[in-house]
Parts: C-alpha cells; sequence; structure tokens
C-alpha cells in the first residue's frame, strides 16, 4: 500500500509541470537534433552510471563476459559508432532474450550460467511515477515503473509525427 500512495504522490507532483509545458514542433525538433547529436555521449554516461557503478547489474556481468570493460565500451563506440558497437556487443553475446530478462530462464553464455532477478535491470535514475506491470501471460507478472520523462520523451516524437501528418502545431 505505501508503495501505491508513493506513486501516486510522486506521479501528482509531477503532472502540473508536464501538462503546463507542452512541447511545440519547433521543441520538438530541437530537442530531438539533440538527442542525435549527444547520443553516443548518452549512452556512454548511461552506461557509466547504471552499469558500471553497479557491480551487480546483469549487463555488467554479460559486459565482462565479452571482454568489455567501461574503457573498452568507450573505445568500441568512438570506433565502430553507436550502432557498430551495439552490433559487436550482440555478436559477442551482450543481450537479453525476453524469457532471461524476465528471470524465466537462466542466462547462458558460453560456460557462464547465471539467472537475472528482473528488479536489477530497473534504471535508478529514473523517478517512479505510473507502477505498470507485463501482461504475465506466460508466467508471472513483472512490474515495470514508468517514468513521466519517459512520456515526455515519447511526446518530442509523437510531437514530430503529428506535424509531419498535418496535426496540430
Amino acid at each position: 500500500m505505501f508503495d501505491d500512495v508513493g506513486y501516486a504522490a510522486r506521479f501528482l507532483a509531477a503532472v502540473p509541470s508536464f501538462l503546463r509545458n507542452p512541447l511545440t514542433p519547433r521543441e520538438a525538433r530541437a530537442e530531438v537534433g539533440r538527442r542525435l547529436a549527444n547520443r553516443e555521449g548518452d549512452f556512454l554516461e548511461l552506461a557509466r552510471r547504471v552499469i558500471y557503478r553497479r557491480p551487480n547489474h546483469p549487463v555488467r556481468r554479460l559486459l565482462a563476459l565479452a571482454g568489455c570493460e567501461q574503457g573498452d565500451l568507450e573505445g568500441l563506440v568512438r570506433r565502430e559508432g553507436l550502432e557498430g558497437g551495439l552490433w559487436e556487443l550482440l555478436e559477442r553475446g551482450v543481450y537479453l532474450a525476453i524469457e532471461e530478462l524476465k528471470g524465466r530462464r537462466a542466462v547462458v553464455r558460453g560456460s557462464a550460467s547465471f539467472m537475472i532477478d528482473p528488479a536489477r535491470l530497473l534504471n535508478p535514475l529514473a523517478a517512479r511515477h505510473v507502477p505498470s506491470e507485463t501482461g504475465g501471460s506466460r508466467g508471472p507478472r513483472v512490474t515495470v515503473p514508468w517514468d513521466i520523462g519517459y512520456l515526455r520523451d515519447e511526446d518530442a516524437s509523437l510531437c514530430l509525427l503529428l506535424a509531419a501528418v498535418g496535426g496540430p502545431s
């Protein structure tokens, strides 16, 4: 119950600012442009803060199995770009199948095998404004809390889509 109260309090505190500041197409273009210009650096900063600072993060374990420490990841992204670096990591086994992600099947890479607690994958930098769950049609439901900032990020994309098809500006 207290968790629900916490969600409600965080949501109610965040909504007024979200609703008072709708994005215009011009602001959305600038935001998406900023994201594109900074995406490699933003990715590396997120990896540093969320994965490499947390010794028990499941993705950190996958990266270590692939021989990719923080400096290696930075060099890989500088050398190959973000997409090229991510493709290389995929080829090295740095990925999670849906059953692994949900903790329903062990992650097996080479001789290494381990289970994942889906809660360890939550971004500690994200606020938890709206509780949500997976459908649970093939196993236990998994809690996936939403940060209202995610909705703001999606707002920029939707704003540009609507502007492109002649919607409200």
